[in-house]
């Protein structure tokens, strides 16, 4: 918080902050100890008349969303004169964060409604709502507006959709965009292999894993022993999840076993 503190000495030199001031300086108020400074900074931004600016209303939003102040998001939204993606978005995310994937759609198709275009971030946070209601439907059109939108492939965004598909249980959809993908990070693989896991497809869950091992492209985390244990345990197969156990303490992976490792068996 040493720039907020830097800008209130400036103020009181007299040198008076704008609107991107104050949106740049609210982008450093995050965590507990951060959402105190930013409340300081908001009755500043009252006082001087700041709150209706987009760029910073928008910041607010954004702060009190991440910080999980969902009342006080939702109290600055309701009070800017004019909304754009970025607040709609903040939104959006934070409903989705907070498991309140009704509110998060309903307010997805509002700002359907009013015409604006979606950012990645929208619909990152759109398909974690939509896996939360496991709405395959909803989840589709969504799709189809994606590829319509003509957005860059972001990882991100394939990510989410592997993770809405297998939710949805349909395994086909998320192997065939996880298939298609160039580039695949450690969330991409274990979103595959918790979807194959959840459905109870514990030898489709090896195979995978064996060809991420194949690759060597990307190093298999906790989480991915967690969902390939898991998986071998739902699928019966209990001598394999013995083998991949030692794999995850062998000298070559080396991962210290955590209780959820011990809780798949």
């Amino acid at each position: 918080m040493a720039t907020y503190h830097r800008r209130k000495k400036r103020n009181l030199a007299g040198t008076q902050p704008n609107e991107f001031t104050y949106a740049t300086v609210l982008t450093c108020c995050s965590g507990d100890r951060g959402i105190n400074s930013g409340r300081q900074l908001h009755s500043l931004i009252i006082k001087n008349n700041y709150e209706s600016h987009v760029f910073v209303g928008s910041s607010l939003l954004d702060m009190y969303a991440k910080a999980g102040r969902f009342h006080e998001a939702r109290g600055v939204f309701e009070s800017l004169p004019e909304r754009d993606v970025v607040s709609c978005t903040a939104i959006i995310s934070g409903y989705a964060q907070l498991g309140l994937d009704e509110e998060a759609l309903e307010m997805f198709r509002q700002l359907l409604r009013q015409g604006m275009d979606s950012n990645y971030v929208t619909y990152a946070s759109v398909l974690t709502a939509l896996s939360g209601l496991a709405a395959l439907d909803h989840g589709r059109q969504v799709h189809n507006r994606l590829l319509r939108s003509q957005l860059p492939n972001y990882v991100v965004l394939s990510n989410s959709l592997i993770d809405m598909y297998s939710k949805c249980g349909s395994l086909t959809y998320s192997r065939r965009i996880f298939d298609g993908m160039l580039e695949r990070t450690v969330i991409t693989w274990n979103a595959m292999l918790v979807g194959y896991g959840k459905h109870g497809l514990g030898r489709e869950v090896i195979d995978l894993f064996q060809l991420m091992r194949e690759e060597n492209k990307v190093k298999p985390d906790n989480i991915t022993f967690i969902a390939v244990l898991s998986g071998c345990s739902h699928g019966g197969l209990v001598e394999e999840g013995l083998s991949i156990f030692k794999v995850m303490i062998g000298r070559q992976v080396g991962l210290r076993p955590e209780l959820e490792h011990y809780g798949c068996g």
